[in-house]
């Protein structure tokens, strides 16, 4: 609970370079299909393939 207060409260710092980072972890939860793609990664390069597409 204490790292979601953190984030948002990192996100709401305006000139924060955490704030893209932030916003993107959390759109990750409107895209089902990668996070079932997470779910089934099984070393770090599978990770940053579904990550950069």
């Amino acid at each position: 609970m204490v790292s979601i207060v953190f984030m948002l409260a990192v996100a709401n710092e305006k000139g924060n370079p955490a704030r893209k980072v932030i916003r993107q972890i959390a759109s990750i939860s409107e895209e089902p299909e990668l996070v079932r793609g997470l779910t089934k990664v099984k070393n770090k390069s599978e990770l940053l393939h579904l990550l950069v597409k």
